[in-house]
């Protein structure tokens, strides 16, 4: 009789974190198509236009959700993570210190759309890139720490039980 298999916490979590790169990617390819002047406008810290900068944006979250589901290696997968929302971060700190007041583009004109959503969604993605930040750090360094701690358990002669 065959075991069954069973996913990971860290294994849901890329999952999810995928499909929501995979929905923002898609939300700022399709504000990219849009006629709208901002697009035209170069974005205050890229100095690209708008519209350059949601394509680039875009099909890098696309690649990476591609590559958190597709790909082998799960610590890479965490530290592409990582790296991605410290951008994100360090992006969202760029924008407050050179243009104040200036409301982030992060998923385009979506926000416009949906009447009145533009400051939940906005809410929304700082929730997401701290969700990527500190879920991938955590299940990088966990593996770390309990086998720190089981190895300190071990050199006290076994006094103490892991909890894992």
């Amino acid at each position: 009789m065959e075991k069954p298999q069973y996913i990971s916490a860290s294994g849901v979590y890329l999952y999810v974190i995928a499909f929501c790169l995979a929905l923002t990617a898609g939300a700022k390819l399709f504000s990219a198509t849009g006629d709208v002047p901002i697009l035209s406008v170069a974005d205050p810290i890229l100095r690209l236009s708008n519209r350059k900068v949601l394509i680039g944006v875009g099909l890098l979250e696309l690649a990476l959700a591609s590559y958190v589901v597709l790909g082998r290696s799960v610590p890479i997968k965490h530290v592409s993570i990582v790296w991605l929302s410290v951008n994100f971060i360090a992006y969202r700190i760029a924008l407050i210190w050179l243009a104040p007041g200036r409301p982030c583009s992060c998923l385009g004109n979506i926000g416009d759309r949906l009447q009145g959503m533009r400051e939940i969604l906005d809410w929304g993605l700082r929730a997401l890139v701290a969700c990527m930040f500190f879920g991938s750090l955590f299940f990088l360094l966990h593996p770390r720490v309990r086998a720190a701690s089981q190895r300190r358990n071990q050199s006290r002669g076994g006094e103490w039980k892991s909890a894992s």
